[in-house]
């Protein structure tokens, strides 16, 4: 399960040594968790063949995603996170000077274009609440 999965687990992997083993937990922790096994091939010189070998041994448990709570966080939390610039944190602060807290996180994704990559993967990672 990649969102648990300690460096030890994950090189018993067919293809991943220490380094990759290192950069899964590292971009894991800065997203909050995976929501998709196809994540990791945003990880840095993945090699694709090697996603194709392991993908039938890994899962995703979406459940324990950690959230970013989009009325509390402050620039910097916001500005940590892979799936936003500091456009889009500007954006987001400015909507929120405008006109208050965001009431759902469908208010939030609107800032970005229906078919935006970007927009797809944010949602699983903001809350309202």
């Amino acid at each position: 399960e990649l969102n648990s999965a300690d460096s030890a687990q994950l090189v018993r992997l067919k293809g991943i040594g220490p380094v990759f083993a290192s950069r899964i937990i590292k971009y894991r922790n800065l997203l909050g968790g995976f929501y998709s096994d196809y994540q990791l091939l945003e990880i840095y010189n993945f090699p694709e063949e090697t996603f194709i070998e392991i993908r039938r041994y890994i899962n995703v448990d979406t459940t324990v995603i950690k959230k970013i709570r989009i009325n509390y966080a402050d620039f910097s939390d916001l500005l940590r996170h892979p799936y936003l610039e500091k456009a889009d944190v500007e954006k987001i602060g400015r909507h929120k000077e405008k006109f208050g807290p965001f009431n759902s996180v469908a208010q939030v994704l609107v800032m970005w274009p229906a078919d935006s990559v970007k927009k797809n993967g944010l949602r699983h990672y903001l809350t309202c609440r």
